[in-house]
């Protein structure tokens, strides 16, 4: 309903990936995460979606996220690698 009222709210549209991320719907969750990161890319939403391409073995995608963690100095940076090395 949010996002019907407001089709760039950053939260309800993060929430609604978390929430397709949550039932492993890792296509409709990586949609809204890029649409969202391109008004604010946070560290909590690269990792989400680097957890996504990781639920989707998508090696290089996930690795891409990583690297931009990694930009960040950000603290995901060390748990996205733990699983990207899984793969």
């Amino acid at each position: 309903k949010a996002l019907e009222i407001d089709k760039d709210y950053v939260s309800a549209i993060t929430e609604l990936g978390y929430c397709y991320y949550a039932l492993e719907n890792y296509d409709d969750a990586l949609k809204l995460f890029n649409r969202v990161m391109v008004i604010s890319k946070t560290e909590l939403r690269v990792y989400y979606a680097g957890l996504c391409y990781f639920g989707k073995k998508d090696k290089d995608n996930a690795t891409k996220m990583l690297n931009d963690l990694t930009d960040m100095n950000s603290s995901y940076a060390d748990k996205l690698k733990q699983k990207i090395d899984k793969l």
